[in-house]
């Protein structure tokens, strides 16, 4: 048994402590941090390489799937690791990885790297600044490589700590109001959640019995991966009932909802997204909201998927609707970070939409692919981010809190406006409509850098 994916866990945590406690002056705390993240992210390079080619894997070996003792279909998942201190409370230490996960994890530590780059010059309480953007890194990482419920669950619940801390004391000028609305947001999304995790516990005894031959209520993730897929081969004739799956799936649905997010629960992301600090930003979009998608394609569609094509079309309608109503809502937006963040808003229904179509390819399909092109440049995200900081602030001060009503109603005026206009142009990032030989004044030039 290999142990890195319990390493990808412990060493930005490990990295957090020593950040926060022992890089007492600003360089010593930014030192830290990075060579910690650089760590991570060669650990998870390496475990990228591997999934890419197994011949590769010189280091931790090549990924080999762990079947279940009892014989019949099973999902492959790799590099797991097992312990069931803890088993009389159903709960286990489960972790693993397969192609769905791998590339996230990556992205994880990427981003994070990243993300202290770009604030390297960060004066302000530096030791808490990137000791938070650490553990906030081991958080993630284990969102997406566990395969217990509770742990799946406990992972999910510590993500929101560091960032509403992230967004609270270095965000901008609107940074508590954003911070308490992501907050409560996210929170109430985690308790309907959790909701349907006690559901499954207190119904999967037999599913535990079928797949490892134990007639006892569990948490693991496993065992309802494995028994799903049997069922839906024919090889297991009893599951969840679809009177069982049907709310089952809408709690969790409404969680992971509140995190990717879907209209109508997706108020909180332009605040938070627009205050909180560049790194944030770069995280929040580029893998926070990658959260909502990973936990719908992992649970809902892998753990119950008869309800999955009973509700199909309630994923294809909330995805159509975010597709749509984002779009019309970029089209008013003068602040470089809130109209990134309404184009995240649309581009995760793209994803929503793909899941509707219950394909079952991770890795080669669009809706597993797909959250891997909005922010796949994330020095160009943090480039747009810092000139709207710089030139826009203004703007920002004006608008703090506007409402979605407002903003389509100024979005309609400018699309009359466009068919007005005697020839529309365009320039990179932006969609600069000319009326009368003139640029619209509220858009500067400089803030595309």
């Amino acid at each position: 048994m290999t142990y890195i994916l319990s390493l990808l866990i412990l060493v930005p945590l490990v990295g957090a402590v020593v950040a926060w406690f022992v890089g007492t002056s600003q360089r010593a705390a930014k030192i830290i941090a990075l060579g910690f993240s650089l760590i991570e992210t060669t650990l998870a390079t390496l475990l990228l390489i591997g999934f890419i080619n197994p011949g590769w894997a010189v280091f931790f070996g090549a990924p080999t799937a762990t079947p279940p003792p009892t014989p019949g279909a099973y999902v492959p998942l790799y590099y797991m690791e097992r312990y069931s201190g803890w088993s009389q409370f159903g709960f286990n230490y489960i972790v693993g990885v397969d192609g769905l996960s791998v590339p996230l994890i990556w992205l994880t530590t990427l981003l994070t790297t990243l993300a202290i780059v770009f604030h390297w010059d960060q004066e302000n309480r530096p030791q808490a600044f990137f000791g938070l953007f650490l553990f906030l890194e081991m958080t993630l990482v284990g969102v997406f490589m566990s395969l217990d419920l509770l742990l799946f669950a406990v992972f999910w619940e510590l993500v929101i700590i560091p960032m509403f801390f992230l967004i609270g004391i270095w965000g901008g000028p609107n940074r508590r109001y954003a911070a308490f609305k992501f907050f409560i947001f996210t929170q109430v999304g985690f308790v309907i959640m959790l909701l349907s995790i006690f559901t499954l516990y207190f119904n999967s005894a037999g599913v535990n019995a079928a797949v490892y031959g134990t007639n006892a209520n569990t948490l693991d993730m496993t065992a309802f991966l494995h028994a799903a897929l049997r069922h839906q081969t024919g090889a297991l004739a009893t599951y969840l009932t679809v009177g069982l799956q049907i709310p089952i799936f809408a709690a969790f649905l409404i969680g992971f909802l509140v995190k990717l997010p879907s209209f109508p629960f997706h108020t909180w992301l332009p605040d938070a997204h627009v205050e909180a600090p560049t790194g944030g930003s770069v995280l929040l979009a580029g893998v926070l909201l990658k959260m909502g998608g990973y936990g719908l394609f992992r649970i809902n569609l892998g753990i119950l998927p008869d309800a999955a094509k009973n509700l199909w079309w309630v994923l294809a309608v909330l995805g159509t609707v975010s597709m749509v109503y984002a779009a019309f809502v970029c089209l008013a937006q003068v602040d470089l970070k809130r109209l990134i963040a309404y184009s995240s808003i649309g581009h995760m229904g793209f994803v929503l939409l793909g899941a509707s179509s219950l394909t079952r390819r991770p890795g080669r399909d669009l809706p597993v692919v797909q959250p891997w092109h909005h922010h796949g440049n994330p020095i160009h995200a943090r480039r747009l981010g810092q000139a709207c900081h710089r030139h826009s602030g203004h703007l920002r001060a004006s608008r703090p809190c506007e409402g979605d009503a407002a903003i389509l109603a100024r979005a309609r005026h400018r699309i009359f406006r466009i068919g007005r206009a005697p020839q529309p142009q365009f320039r990179f990032g932006l969609n600069s409509w000319y009326s009368s030989g003139r640029t619209d004044p509220r858009i500067s030039s400089r803030c595309v850098a």
